[in-house]
């Protein structure tokens, strides 16, 4: 899977917030621009498919790297109290959230401006 995503790109898609969302493409696997250190830039249901791979066999790999990357070693998952902060590194972070309840939740999101997937 890695040597199919190594140097593939995909399209990455926004619309789940609203019809002026942009459409991108980025790598399948950035490289982080602080540490050197790799990590897959896929997930669902924003990475639409890979560029120039047919449809099907391409949401096939996007789905086998979210399954992967979303296996319980690679995860942390974080149990939420009244007045957390949480922050994360989007550039090495898959951010995939648990709907583990039912009470109505707020919150707050602020992204620092970066550079662009490499």
């Amino acid at each position: 899977m890695r040597s199919q995503l190594d140097e593939a790109k995909a399209w990455h898609s926004g619309k789940n917030f609203g019809p002026d969302m942009p459409v991108n493409l980025h790598p399948a696997i950035r490289t982080h621009d602080e540490t050197g250190r790799k990590a897959l830039y896929v997930n669902d249901p924003f990475t639409k498919e890979i560029d120039g791979m047919d449809e099907a066999a391409g949401r096939n790999i996007i789905l086998r790297a979210v399954l992967h990357g979303t296996r319980p070693e690679f995860t942390c998952q974080h149990s939420w109290e009244v007045g957390d902060l949480v922050i994360w590194d989007n550039r090495s972070v898959m951010h995939s959230p648990i709907r583990d309840y039912s009470e109505r939740r707020v919150m707050y999101r602020s992204v620092v401006a970066g550079g662009v997937p490499a």
